[in-house]
């Protein structure tokens, strides 16, 4: 709210409910990142948690966006393009894709990508917070 008004841009309902989406991307990787002793327990068993935390967040993120961009938007009358994907789902759409398929494809490339880099960074930064002994254990 106080950026729409800083900026002067129109402040939408709409916009404050993808952060459902971050919220479950916070929980996934609370999930498995719970009991930081196994993330300690060897190398391999590392990258599989993270790896694990990369695919389901990724999977709670884009899949609720495209449930809010099918569902919700309609109700929300707009019919100017909210985002790229908006475009990209316009063509999909005209090949026959459905609604919810045409939202969901365009999404999963950009979005794992987004997870891989914040989750390898997010434990990157833990990783020094621990090593120079801050208290994060």
């Amino acid at each position: 709210v106080l950026l729409c008004w800083y900026t002067g841009t129109a402040f939408s309902t709409y916009d404050c409910l993808y952060a459902i989406c971050g919220m479950l991307i916070v929980f996934a990787s609370w999930l498995f990142s719970r009991n930081k002793k196994e993330f300690l327990y060897s190398r391999p068993m590392t990258i599989f948690y993270l790896l694990m935390i990369i695919v389901t967040s990724s999977v709670f993120s884009f899949t609720s966006a495209s449930l809010l961009d099918t569902f919700i938007l309609p109700v929300f009358q707009s019919s100017v393009g909210f985002s790229a994907f908006d475009n990209y789902a316009e063509v999909l759409r005209q090949f026959n894709m459905g609604t919810f398929f045409s939202y969901l494809v365009p999404r999963i490339p950009l979005t794992v990508l987004d997870r891989i880099i914040c989750t390898l960074a997010g434990f990157g930064i833990y990783r020094l917070l621990v090593k120079y002994d801050f208290t994060c254990r």
